[in-house]
């Protein structure tokens, strides 16, 4: 067992990232772990394809479509239920059926939020 002051060090740690799930929480509470790790993934990668995001999250490609959509501006065509406008999805260049995900405003500032309250030690 670790000693209290180990336990505090790390809770102290986890506070900022307690604080912004919570705050994600409130902007959107009933964004699924699917979708913040979806939309995680297009943050780190950003035009990613919905089937590489799919393989990158360990996601079938149907989850991660539903995923994507769900996070969408409203007017989006295929945009799904939520519509959280945190992703825009692109039509590939080369094939029609391709979308690429890349975030919006809204969904980097979010992103910038949870990466903020995160440091590695």
């Amino acid at each position: 067992m670790p000693a209290r002051s180990e336990s505090a060090a790390g809770e102290a740690r986890l506070e900022p990232l307690l604080r912004a799930l919570l705050e994600l929480r409130e902007q959107h509470p009933d964004m699924t772990l699917t979708e913040l790790i979806a939309l995680l993934a297009v943050a780190v990668n950003p035009g990613v394809t919905v089937r590489s995001a799919g393989r990158i999250c360990g996601f079938k490609e149907a989850t991660a479509s539903r995923a994507l959509r769900r996070m969408a501006p409203e007017k989006m065509p295929g945009s799904l239920g939520a519509q959280r406008g945190l992703v825009q999805l692109m039509q590939g260049p080369l094939d029609g059926r391709t979308r690429h995900a890349f975030l919006t405003p809204m969904g980097e500032r979010l992103c910038e939020v949870l990466a903020g309250s995160v440091s590695i030690k």
